[in-house]
C-alpha cells in the first residue's frame, strides 16, 4: 500500500468514470477491509487489478474500456462466491 489515501474519490456507475479527486500523478492508496483476517491473496490482487482498470479507463474514453470486473479478477473471485442450491 503506497500513497496517501484515496479521500473524496467517486465512481459513476452508470459510466464506470472514476474522479479521484486529486491532483494528477498523485499517488493512490486503496485501503481493502473484508471479512477475512488477513485477506485472501486472489481477493487482493482481483481488487487491485479492478482499481487499475478504473484508473485507467477514467484516463480516456470509459465506454471503450473492458466492463467490471474483467475476465481476470472474475477468475480470482470465483472460488469465493457463494452458490445456493
Amino acid at each position: 500500500v503506497f500513497g496517501a489515501p484515496l479521500v473524496g474519490a467517486r465512481l459513476d456507475v452508470r459510466t464506470q468514470r472514476v474522479d479521484l479527486g486529486r491532483r494528477p500523478g498523485a499517488p493512490v492508496r486503496l485501503v481493502l477491509e473484508v471479512g477475512h483476517d488477513p485477506v485472501p491473496e486472489p481477493v487482493a490482487e482481483a481488487v487491485a487489478q479492478m482499481a487499475a482498470a478504473l484508473y485507467w479507463s477514467a484516463r480516456g474514453n470509459p465506454a471503450t474500456g473492458e466492463p467490471l470486473p474483467h475476465a481476470g479478477a472474475r477468475a480470482l473471485l470465483n472460488p469465493f462466491r457463494q452458490y445456493r442450491i
